[in-house]
């Protein structure tokens, strides 16, 4: 198969560079399970920063609220004015139950306190650092040109029947390439398909 080229571009969301598709990001951020694509980041949905940055600063501002707020909220645990409604329960068999803050004791409910700022406060550090990314990102990309880049070739599929040598592919099941090795009668041979396209034909 010949190389081709692609467009990429920065996503307003992560910050990441990915192939475009016309005017927007193309599908990425994502796996494929059951012939679906899952975990997509809606990135895709707006023009790369190198075009347009207004969902990216939107972004940020809404990221650095949030940061914020998680603080405020952290202090006010802090002060006993805030407190979790749940405290787990951990007994000397490491079995966990669930107990209602108010039932639980002093030293769980310190415990428990003490555990829900300290979330509160890494979210937000989190959130201040991914905001602090996408700006640089936007300060970066932004009003530049769009990258082109050389793909290369995929590399021809396995077949059934494929020779290496003495060996001969009698299968392939995902990333394993099953051969036989003439002369041998087990078949239960196999190696990674990157393995198998360096060996000498």
């Amino acid at each position: 198969m010949k190389a081709t080229n692609q467009i990429r571009g920065n996503c307003q969301l992560c910050g990441n560079q990915q192939a475009t598709t016309g005017f927007a990001m193309a599908k990425h951020g994502y796996t494929v399970e059951y012939g679906y694509f899952s975990g997509v980041c809606r990135g895709d949905q707006h023009a790369p920063l190198q075009n347009d940055r207004s969902v990216a600063d939107r972004v940020i501002a809404q990221v650095r609220a949030e940061a914020d707020d998680f603080i405020v909220k952290a202090e006010k645990v802090k002060a006993g004015e805030i407190s979790p409604k749940i405290v787990v329960r951990t007994d000397i068999w490491r079995n966990k139950t669930e107990v209602p803050f108010a039932e639980a004791t002093r030293s769980e409910q310190d415990s428990a306190r003490n555990t829900f700022e300290w979330a509160l406060r890494g979210r937000a550090s989190a959130a201040r650092q991914f905001a602090d990314h996408l700006e640089r990102c936007a300060n970066e990309y932004h009003g530049t040109a769009l990258v082109e880049v050389i793909k290369p070739a995929k590399a021809a599929p396995i077949l059934v029947g494929d020779v290496k040598g003495d060996r001969t592919v009698t299968s392939v099941e995902g990333g394993r390439v099953y051969y036989k090795i003439e002369g041998k009668k087990s078949t239960g041979f196999w190696l990674g398909t990157q393995a198998w396209r360096k060996l000498a034909a």
